[in-house]
């Protein structure tokens, strides 16, 4: 019925120009007849109403296929530029975030819960879900933890990995040995409100990993110059960047009317914030590469190395269908059922007692948490071995003039009754650079698509994104052509 009406909209629309062109005849020859200064008046004003309904029309048309907003291939080329010494640029920024930093430190981000956030969705389309910014499976969010200790200011030595670093690991993970509670005061980071956004219902294939083939992605990129203190409460804006069919699914297929709530955070990005948001993202992008090379190998190589030797040594002496875990196996062991499996879960419905709580009779399966993880870093060991050498592609602002505009979105606006919620500019950054890496077809981290359960080694293709409702406090019982380089 919507596009019935829509298209009778379109030729009525289509009729009434036709009839203003009839018209527009008519006064011509009343023109060429004589009356040329009385006509030429009324000719002038319906020429601006003609054009001011053919650009309706074109706008609406626009809307309906997704191309009224720039795409994400006219906002941004690429350009392959060398990386070494941006981790420590990057971290450099973060280390002058002092409010930040100790914010971290005592740990006093809010535990995410549905109904702290506005009722007004952030996006018009109806349904509304809400999107990691660190990946929910730990067999991908491990691998974040070396950069997430400079988002957060949790020093690792460069000699240790990350992964066997308790602190950091507990603080973003949990502690198995002690589940979060309602009550908590020490909420883990991935349980924060700041690691949360609010999207249309099935974010996952838009949003939590973007393939390079695909034609749905989205990448929302913080406006922040990292030069600039920021301080938690402190708005900003997010730059908007997507595909056609990725922003229909945002908006949906009607252009925001005047009373549209969004029109109050909704905004079009000018050249000098489309600028900077590039600029910080293209850094964040190299400070991974940088990373990836100078880190990976003592992070990530060779912690999976001495997993499948051991596994081969253990497996010898396995007695019955128990054997005596690997190091990397404890790793899962200690944060695995941390976080209740209905705060990070991905399906749709809670069905049972246990799923509310958290509580589950299953055993987690640590081995299967630990090849799946094995197998994600050897995906990003050929990046690093095969893609970087010195270089790694990154964004570059393209200035070719374009008609459409880039939207984007005012956070300070947004959350203006809570600016608690507002997150970490670096980590909305961080998880834009891992899209980004993924789009050109050159990952630097793990990016999880549709996330296997917290608690278990669950069936990712069963599940789904988590509806906005499931947990709340009501509910938790448990708990192309011109482009300039600006990334200098």
């Amino acid at each position: 019925m919507l596009r019935q009406s829509r298209m009778e909209d379109f030729v009525t629309q289509k009729q009434l120009l036709d009839a203003m062109q009839v018209l527009q005849d008519a006064l011509l020859q009343k023109i060429q007849d004589g009356r040329a200064n009385e006509m030429q008046v009324l000719l002038d004003a319906m020429q601006v109403g003609q054009d001011a309904l053919l650009q309706k029309i074109q706008d609406e048309r626009a809307y309906e296929t997704g191309q009224y907003y720039r795409s994400i291939g006219l906002i941004w080329g690429h350009e392959g530029l060398e990386f070494e010494g941006a981790a420590v640029e990057w971290e450099n920024y973060r280390s002058q975030d002092l409010s930040a930093l100790e914010y971290y430190k005592k740990r006093e981000g809010k535990r995410y819960y549905s109904d702290d956030f506005p009722v007004d969705r952030l996006f018009p389309v109806e349904g509304k879900s809400m999107a990691h910014l660190i990946p929910n499976d730990p067999s991908c969010s491990l691998a974040w933890l070396r950069a997430l200790s400079i988002v957060t200011g949790i020093d690792v030595s460069n000699s240790e990995s990350p992964l066997l670093h308790t602190a950091l690991r507990s603080f973003v993970e949990g502690d198995a040995k002690a589940p979060l509670q309602p009550s908590a005061a020490n909420v883990p980071l991935k349980a924060w409100a700041w690691n949360f956004l609010m999207l249309p219902e099935s974010h996952e294939k838009h949003f939590d990993k973007i393939a390079w083939t695909s034609d749905k992605k989205v990448i929302l990129s913080p406006i922040w110059n990292p030069d600039k203190e920021w301080n938690p409460g402190t708005g900003y804006k997010l730059m908007v960047a997507a595909s056609p069919e990725t922003y229909t699914w945002l908006l949906g297929t009607e252009k925001l009317d005047d009373e549209s709530v969004q029109n109050k955070w909704f905004g079009v990005a000018s050249p000098e914030e489309a600028g900077e948001a590039t600029k910080f993202l293209a850094l964040t992008v190299r400070a991974l590469a940088d990373l990836l090379v100078t880190h990976g190998k003592g992070d990530l190589t060779r912690p999976v190395q001495e997993h499948n030797a051991n596994v081969k040594e253990k497996e010898g002496k396995n007695h019955g269908n128990v054997r005596e875990g690997t190091a990397l196996e404890e790793v899962f062991k200690s944060i695995l059922g941390a976080i209740p499996s209905d705060l990070l879960s991905q399906r749709s419905f809670h069905t049972n007692e246990s799923a509310i709580t958290g509580e589950n009779s299953e055993q987690p399966n640590y081995q299967l948490k630990a090849q799946a993880f094995v197998r994600k870093i050897a995906a990003i060991e050929h990046v690093r071995d095969k893609n970087l050498k010195s270089k790694v592609q990154i964004p570059v602002f393209n200035l070719k003039r374009s008609r459409k505009p880039i939207l984007v979105i005012d956070l300070g606006v947004y959350f203006e009754e809570k600016k608690y919620l507002i997150p970490d500019p670096f980590l909305v950054a961080l998880k834009a650079a891992v899209s980004w890496s993924s789009f050109q077809n050159q990952k630097l981290l793990p990016a999880c698509g549709k996330h296997p359960d917290h608690q278990l080694g669950s069936d990712a293709r069963k599940e789904e994104s988590i509806p906005f409702e499931i947990f709340s406090k009501d509910t938790a019982s448990g708990d192309d052509d011109s482009i300039l380089s600006i990334s200098s």
